[in-house]
């Protein structure tokens, strides 16, 4: 039998089918997805788990990346090991919480609920899942509670999930997201001392695709072109027709999406952004594995999607992880050496998406990296074992030179200059945290944005407690998708110059 267990928590046991699989596969079909920065390729070390019985004995590349303590105390690498009989016990660790964007929880806005009891609003971002649960009655927040998207197993962007989808698992990705926000409310529940039954109303926004996989829709017109979806939600359901055990009569508010790559997950962030009343022009950067972007300028929305790619969050980065303790966050130059801040101040075991970008910028201003992103050496190092690569450097450039060419592309579009925008809001998670300074002088943006960028924080949840929490905000999202025009970029001619122009490591005037 093969059991696994988080923490003391037994999740999943099954009997071995007789054909050698990694502890990552077993782990996925319990339901917990690794994080596996490198692609699984034993690369990054990042998939620690402590199993024991039979098990295949590890290769040189797995000890090279386990210490001698964490091999006397059966760590394996879960990409690597595999299992060869039919007696396992996986242990996955429980430490290393992830720190997420959390966004408003505040009790301080209009209360006009259109439910009653307790309210539900939830994000389900492509990495992250934040939920928040509410005492509509008594207007006020209960909790908050946050988590990996399980969905990760499955691919960590969004094109590798549609794929899946693709190839027939619709129903495990339908089915592992479902049963995470089940989990989710469950846990806020019982914190709060009341039922899950008593739940009638909610709020689920994310991206287009995220939205289509909980509902368990084709996918198809989400992967090919034309790329126009067919459902562009703004609508009820109900938790039965999910699988939602909450109450019977609980109604679900899925936001309305803008197109196939600008979901529910923008137009929440510009009504938390009050983007319809908001007086001159301003931008919005939804910063992430799905570069989101969106100009408003005239009583005007323009809006674009960039692939970006999971750089900015940690994955395909040698030494990348998401923002878990350990993690570097920011990294600084004083006086020709690097100063590094890590989360939660513990040693440094990774780099997530912020120190990324601060690391880039401090090593082309040293001259370790010239502008073009050629390095002399393979690797530099920045604290122990953690060092940056020359592909770690590439997969930086394509992800900051898309966002900076989706910026410039809607600004054309539109024939206004930078200097003509008056707010930058950043949110997200990764969005949140960066240093505007950062991002203007390694070309995130162009260089004159840095002084009007305002951390905004989760947007994209605080616009979902809105909808849940105000009524009146179900009208003004609708005047938002109506009102947002999304402009292509595939075949762009403007986004492909900037592109290419943008490569460049280096402020953008």
């Amino acid at each position: 039998m093969i059991r696994v267990y988080y923490g003391d928590t037994m999740v999943g046991q099954f009997p071995w089918n007789g054909e050698a699989c990694t502890l990552a596969q077993a782990l996925t079909n319990s339901g917990l997805g690794m994080d596996m920065p490198c692609g699984g390729r034993g690369r990054c070390g990042k998939c620690k788990v402590q199993a024991t019985g039979d098990i295949c004995p590890m290769d040189a590349q797995e000890r090279e990346k386990l210490t001698p303590t964490e091999i006397q105390t059966g760590f394996r690498l879960a990409c690597k090991a595999v299992i060869c009989g039919e007696n396992v016990q996986i242990t996955v660790p429980t430490s290393g919480a992830l720190q997420v964007e959390l966004g408003t929880v505040s009790g301080d806005m209009a209360w006009s609920p259109w439910a009653s009891g307790l309210g539900l609003s939830v994000d389900i971002g492509t990495t992250t899942v934040a939920a928040y649960l509410w005492d509509l009655d008594c207007r006020r927040p209960l909790g908050v509670s946050a988590c990996k998207n399980p969905q990760e197993c499955f691919g960590a962007d969004v094109i590798s999930r549609l794929e899946t989808s693709l190839k027939g698992e619709g129903p495990a990705l339908q089915a592992c997201i479902r049963q995470c926000l089940a989990d989710l409310a469950s846990e806020l529940c019982d914190k709060a001392e009341r039922s899950p039954r008593e739940i009638t109303g909610a709020v689920i926004t994310g991206n287009t695709s995220m939205l289509y996989l909980l509902c368990g829709y084709e996918v198809r017109d989400l992967a090919f072109a034309p790329f126009s979806a067919n459902h562009r939600f703004g609508e009820y359901m109900t938790a039965s027709e999910l699988g939602f055990p909450w109450n019977k009569d609980c109604r679900i508010y899925l936001p309305p999406c803008i197109s196939a790559y600008v979901g529910a997950d923008i137009s929440c962030g510009l009504l938390a952004c009050d983007v319809l009343s908001h007086p001159g022009s301003a931008l919005l950067a939804d910063v992430g594995t799905n570069g989101e972007i969106v100009l408003l300028y005239g009583g005007k929305l323009l809006c674009c999607a960039t692939a970006a790619g999971p750089a900015f969050e940690g994955v395909g980065i040698s030494c990348g992880s998401s923002a878990v303790p350990g993690a570097i966050d920011r990294v600084e130059l004083r006086d020709g050496r690097l100063q590094i801040h890590t989360i939660a101040e513990q040693p440094a075991e990774s780099l997530c998406g912020s120190g990324l970008m601060d690391a880039v910028n401090c090593l082309v201003q040293r001259g370790d990296i010239e502008d073009t992103g050629f390095m002399e050496t393979e690797a530099i190092p920045l604290s122990g074992s953690i060092a940056l690569t020359r592909s770690d450097i590439r997969a930086f450039q394509l992800a900051k030179s898309a966002v900076c060419a989706g910026i410039e592309t809607l600004l054309a579009t539109a024939g206004i200059s930078p200097d003509k925008i008056d707010t930058v809001w950043l949110s997200g998670g990764f969005g949140s945290k960066l240093s505007a300074d950062s991002a203007a002088s390694i070309g995130l943006f162009p260089a004159i944005l840095s002084e009007k960028a305002i951390p905004a924080g989760n947007t994209a949840a605080s616009g979902a407690a809105r909808l849940l929490c105000d009524s009146n905000a179900l009208i003004e999202i609708r005047k938002i998708a109506d009102l947002a025009e999304t402009v292509e970029l595939a075949n762009n001619p403007v986004f492909q110059e900037k592109f290419m122009e943008n490569m460049m490591l280096g402020e953008v005037r």
